[in-house]
């Protein structure tokens, strides 16, 4: 045993009668179903050329903000867009209409 510990690994490798072999697999990246995006990031139509326009509140206009949106049956952007167009329009602007 003590000649073995002297040995370098690939000899005692080589005097093994065992020939063991390692494989491994890389992960899948070819999902069926997934299309491939190539450099650019997704955008939905409905985004495109668009910026966000956020802003922070507190919790309960939040709350607030989206029960009335959500009871008048529209989405929190939309009303969002009406009240940038009727600021807008109560300072002398053209509205935009981006609902």
């Amino acid at each position: 045993m003590a000649k073995a510990a002297g040995m370098k690994l690939a000899e005692r490798l080589a005097k093994t009668e065992d020939n063991i072999e390692v494989t491994f697999e890389l992960p899948r990246t070819d999902y069926p179903g997934i299309p491939k995006i190539s450099g650019t990031s997704h955008v939905a139509a409905a985004r495109r050329g668009k910026k966000a326009t956020v802003g922070h509140f507190s919790e309960a206009m939040s709350r607030k903000l989206n029960s009335m949106a959500a009871a008048e049956g529209h989405t929190l952007q939309y009303c969002m867009g009406e009240a940038w167009d009727l600021w807008l329009q109560s300072r002398g602007e053209q509205p935009f209409g981006e609902r």
